[in-house]
C-alpha cells in the first residue's frame, strides 16, 4: 500500500508551477484519497509550504508502463460548485 503524500522526483522533467520539492497526492473522482483506497491515475504535485501553487498530473501509459516515469500534465479547471461557494461566503 502507498503513502502519501510522496515526495515526486519528476524524472519526466514536467514544467512544474510549484517551487522544488515538490510532493504528490492522489486525487479522487470522490471523497478523499485514504490507505484503505488504490489510489488512482490523477496527483495533486505541490510544495509543502505553498500549497497555493499546485500541478495536477496524471499517469499515462502511453509513455510508459512504469507509473515511477509516466506522468503527463493535465489541464486544472477549479469546479464550478467551489468557486460559488467562496463567491457566496464573501456576500
Amino acid at each position: 500500500m502507498s503513502t502519501y503524500p510522496k515526495l515526486y522526483q519528476n524524472v519526466e522533467n514536467l514544467k512544474l508551477q510549484a517551487p522544488e520539492e515538490q510532493f504528490e497526492w492522489p486525487i479522487m473522482s470522490q471523497g478523499n484519497w485514504n490507505p484503505t483506497r488504490a489510489p488512482n491515475k490523477v496527483r495533486a504535485m505541490f510544495n509543502k509550504t505553498d500549497r497555493s501553487a499546485f500541478d495536477v498530473a496524471y499517469h499515462d501509459k502511453k509513455i510508459s508502463q512504469d507509473n515511477g516515469k509516466n506522468f503527463r500534465l493535465a489541464n486544472y479547471r477549479p469546479s464550478v460548485v467551489a468557486e460559488k461557494d467562496t463567491i457566496q461566503k464573501k456576500f
